[in-house]
């Protein structure tokens, strides 16, 4: 008798990955909770990622302005990502929203990427990361100057590396 190995193709590898990180770090998205339909911003901010990303999960936040001690209210989410994988991380503010929304990428403690500069005040929409270990990473979403606001952030796929 003649055993038979099956070794995945760069395809289907890639395609594994994808829907590992799919699985993974599946969260229900309520849409009755978004002031803009929530499917429709996660449509939107999808279109926004780009042509050469593959939508692979998205966040809904909607955050409470600061209290009287000033700090701004975050909303936390975890993701599983893959070594040699780049993503793309991409935040969209929800028709209506007071606060402009800021997204951080950390692993346990250290700060990979962020949509907003405080050097500079400057705030970008995504940001790539090339991640070089698989692992739980941190999903930090706030609203600049702890305004009050609703946001979608979209997780993709951009390329094997």
């Amino acid at each position: 008798m003649t055993n038979i190995v099956i070794k995945p193709t760069g395809q289907i590898s890639k395609l594994l990955i994808v829907l590992g990180l799919i699985i993974a770090g599946w969260v229900g998205f309520d849409q009755d909770a978004a002031g803009q339909s929530g499917s429709k911003l996660v449509e939107l901010c999808n279109s926004v990622a780009g042509d050469d990303a593959t939508y692979l999960k998205d966040f809904y936040v909607e955050l409470d302005a600061a209290g009287p001690e000033g700090k701004a209210p975050e909303q936390r989410f975890t993701i599983v990502l893959s070594k040699n994988t780049e993503y793309r991380f991409t935040v969209c503010n929800a028709e209506g929203s007071q606060g402009k929304a800021i997204l951080q990428l950390y692993d346990v403690s250290k700060l990979y990427a962020s949509t907003y500069n405080p050097q500079t005040g400057q705030t970008f929409q995504s940001f790539n990361f090339q991640c070089q270990k698989t692992g739980a990473y941190h999903l930090i979403v706030s609203f600049l100057d702890g305004k009050k606001g609703s946001a979608v952030v979209i997780a993709s796929f951009v390329r094997t590396l």
